[in-house]
């Protein structure tokens, strides 16, 4: 069984001896779950040259050479406010949290992953709100290291959606194929129609937003209420009963799409066979080069 809390495509297969793990698990969702991975590796790159490297660079006496103009402007004109951008994105993340829900039907315990994931992402939470507000506190300067428009706050992400995701089909998984069906039709009716009739009448200043919608829309103190990696719980829900409505029918017989990969998607499988870990450990790597960057440029001497 594979440790991945996110899902695990692995079957159990005890009754055969199988010689590697593509012996056991549909490739082409572990694939699939890595391909989307890669991109968001791509993607945090990009943020951390526009926001980590023009700082290194600005330390040094460099702020204002070609790679930092470079760095703000080209990287917002072709990559941030591109038109792609958020299609890409947002077909990334629909396509992973789709794969989550075909995969839940090949495990066992989901309940239990679901409330390690809730506990996981709450300490997430409660962890960057106090070093958020240590950084936003005024020290012995009497001036904060950051500004009210620069928040460290992880309240919702990703792994908080899933996890959400999964509890609520812990409760139907015995369901068949029409019983999910049902379930997810429901909750789209319940997206397109309860939910923003019911934001029109709390009004812009309502914490109910959160998390089931757009954070931005939450103004405090005349300051919108942001958040850094930021996910909202709908419309994704509904990809991810989608991705359970097509385990319960196409992978109704899962044995029948095994052994369909290839050498050369072996590399992006054991990232997507391993995503928890990956998710978690990129950036910290990622921002460690760029510390070690900074060292090694002198802009800590």
């Amino acid at each position: 069984m594979s440790s991945n809390v996110f899902a695990t495509t692995d079957l159990n297969l005890s009754s055969h001896r199988h010689k590697s793990v593509f012996d056991t698990r549909i490739a082409i969702i572990d694939f699939l779950r890595g391909f989307c991975l890669i991109l968001v590796f791509f993607d945090h790159i990009m943020y951390d040259l526009r926001d980590y490297l023009p700082g290194i660079l600005n330390a040094i006496d460099y702020g204002n050479g070609f790679w930092t103009d470079f760095l703000h402007s080209y990287i917002y004109k072709y990559y941030f406010n591109a038109w792609y951008y958020a299609i890409v994105r947002e077909m990334a993340l629909m396509t992973f949290v789709f794969l989550s829900g075909i995969s839940c039907a090949f495990s066992k315990n989901n309940a239990k992953r679901a409330i390690k994931m809730l506990l996981f992402s709450s300490g997430l939470a409660l962890i960057t709100n106090l070093i958020n507000a240590y950084l936003h506190t005024p020290l012995l300067t009497g001036k904060p290291i950051f500004s009210d428009s620069q928040v460290l706050l992880i309240n919702f992400n990703i792994i908080a959606v899933i996890s959400c995701c999964v509890l609520l089909y812990s409760v139907f998984e015995k369901f068949n194929a029409k019983g999910i069906f049902w379930v997810t039709f429901s909750l789209l009716m319940f997206s397109m129609f309860i939910l923003p009739a019911f934001y029109q009448q709390i009004g812009d200043q309502a914490f109910l937003y959160w998390p089931f919608w757009a954070p931005d829309k939450i103004v405090i103190n005349n300051h919108p209420y942001l958040h850094s990696d930021y996910m909202s719980l709908f419309p994704y829900i509904i990809g991810f009963f989608i991705g359970a409505l097509v385990a319960k029918t196409w992978y109704k017989d899962p044995s029948l799409h095994l052994n369909h990969n290839y050498r050369w998607m072996r590399p992006v499988c054991f990232i997507g066979r391993n995503s928890l870990w990956f998710y978690l450990g990129h950036q910290i790597v990622f921002v460690a080069i760029f510390i070690l960057i900074s060292i090694c440029l002198g802009v800590y001497s």
